[in-house]
């Protein structure tokens, strides 16, 4: 349930310990009365009635002391303030007694204490913020890293809205035509032609699919990168794992699909702290079980990966039909690649074969994100029994990832945000999928329209034009008071 927004709030926004200075904030239409019962403001102060942003020195007038204590007020009498109402920043000395002793005289007032997030909340239901930009806020507050400080300032920035707003718009403009041509059905008058309507589909779908592998998750908690182990079975990808992370984690046989689960573990790469995961060997099934549901996680694993290795068995590149097979399938999940070669130490190792086949699986992709995302693939030549290799490999992994976070093209988003907008994605693009379907086979503009309006809504959810109090309750919750 959202809180009423026509209340006059109040929290600590500083950190609830002793310092040199604390912060509360107040805002709401009552602010100016709770300032004037708070406050020993000059004869000649006019600032509750400015009409602009004021900063003064002032005094607290509080029962607990007995003379009046210098403080500084930033003052917000209307809409311009970050909340969209009155507001105000009242700037003391940091001693936990005065500090509680000021807002209990809010609180007297006639302000009530801020519930989490309330004061962004107010900022996004007023227009100040969209969505995405208050789930920046929590991101600013979470960081624990100067790469998170960055991804949730750059987010807070409005990086979402440029990326979507013009194909949302374009969506618009189709479907206005369309229902034109439904309004005058009988006049014969053609506003959108079959082919025009199909190639401007195409042209969102395509933009939209960009968009996706330009998404790069960087989480706001405590998330490390995901690296994902993908192979054939009997590739080397558990006994890789297993040298990486310097324990039997990972069960290892001869016999194909021993691996069911994926694992994860926590391990040091050059710099870098990645969540590194084994997953099951790629696979081909028909049939439900065990193994069928492995290779849902197997792409699951892939689609919240930051990076994907593909393991080859250098010993086995020759009749590698199924390996472009699996590369076809697994290849899309993943905008971010990378090539090793396992077993260097058995006597069979053929690396140069691998790089071969590394060149030909990119030929199966030669234009778009992909290609120039893998036209630089060089492969990484491991043993996981003589441990050749796997520093090099270490490294690489983390310059990947670090080239990665920092791409021209890409769009680096809290981890909230980003789960977020890749469920929106998904339904956006299978209803502009049904849509052109619909437009081919001339099923009617009433269907075509129908399935766009389905992909706008998902678009406006992306930039939070569209939203349920349940989605803002999980967001806002999440917060701490005074923000």
């Amino acid at each position: 349930m959202i809180p009423d927004t026509e209340r006059t709030i109040f929290a600590l926004a500083s950190g609830a310990r002793g310092a040199r200075r604390a912060i509360v904030r107040l805002t709401g239409p009552r602010t100016a009365e709770v300032m004037a019962e708070v406050l020993q403001l000059p004869r000649d102060s006019g600032i509750l009635a400015t009409s602009h942003l004021t900063t003064q020195v002032c005094a607290l007038r509080l029962p607990e002391l007995a003379h009046p204590l210098p403080m500084r007020l930033l003052y917000w009498p209307d809409q311009r303030s970050y909340t969209g109402q009155p507001s105000a920043e009242l700037h003391v000395i940091g001693s936990l007694p005065i500090v509680e002793a000021l807002m209990a005289r809010c609180a007297a007032a006639g302000a009530v204490m801020a519930e989490r997030g309330e004061f962004t909340l107010r900022a996004f239901l007023s227009g100040k913020i969209d969505l995405s930009q208050a789930e920046a806020v929590l991101g600013v507050i979470e960081a624990s890293s100067t790469d998170q400080l960055h991804t949730a300032l750059q987010q807070l920035g409005g990086n979402l809205a440029p990326a979507i707003g013009p194909l949302k718009a374009q969506l618009l403009e189709v479907v206005a035509e369309l229902e034109a041509g439904l309004d005058f059905v009988d006049e014969d008058i053609e506003f959108i032609t079959q082919d025009s309507l199909i190639s401007q589909l195409e042209q969102v779908h395509q933009a939209l699919e960009d968009f996706s592998h330009r998404l790069i998750t960087r989480s706001s908690s405590n998330l490390a990168p995901r690296v994902v182990l993908v192979g054939l079975p009997n590739s080397g990808k558990s006994s890789l794992f297993n040298a990486i992370c310097g324990e039997a984690a990972a069960i290892v046989t001869d016999q194909p699909g021993t691996t069911r689960d994926f694992l994860q573990r926590r391990v040091r790469m050059g710099l870098v702290d990645v969540d590194l995961i084994d997953t099951a060997g790629w696979e081909e099934l028909i049939e439900t079980g065990p193994r069928a549901m492995a290779q849902d996680q197997l792409r699951a694993c892939l689609r919240s990966a930051e990076l994907a290795v593909l393991c080859i068995d250098s010993t086995q590149v020759s009749g590698c039909e199924l390996l472009h097979q699996a590369w076809k399938r697994l290849q899309p999940l993943s905008p971010r690649w990378m090539v090793v070669a396992t077993k260097l130490d058995l006597p069979a190792a053929n690396v140069t074969a691998v790089q071969q086949l590394a060149r030909e699986l990119l030929g199966l992709e030669t234009s778009g994100t992909a290609a120039r995302q893998l036209a630089d693939w060089e492969v990484s030549a491991t043993s996981s029994v003589s441990h050749l290799g796997l520093e090099a490999l270490s490294e690489r992994i983390a310059q990947r990832l670090s080239v990665s976070s920092v791409s021209n093209d890409s769009v680096t988003l809290v981890h909230q945000t980003a789960t977020r907008c890749r469920a929106s994605l998904d339904c956006a693009l299978e209803a502009l999928v049904a849509a052109s379907n619909a437009a081919r086979i001339s099923a009617g503009d009433e269907f075509v329209a129908a399935e766009l309006r389905l992909a706008l809504d998902s678009l406006a959810t992306i930039i939070g034009e569209v939203h349920s109090d349940d989605i803002l309750g999980e967001i806002f919750s999440k917060f701490c008071i005074g923000k």
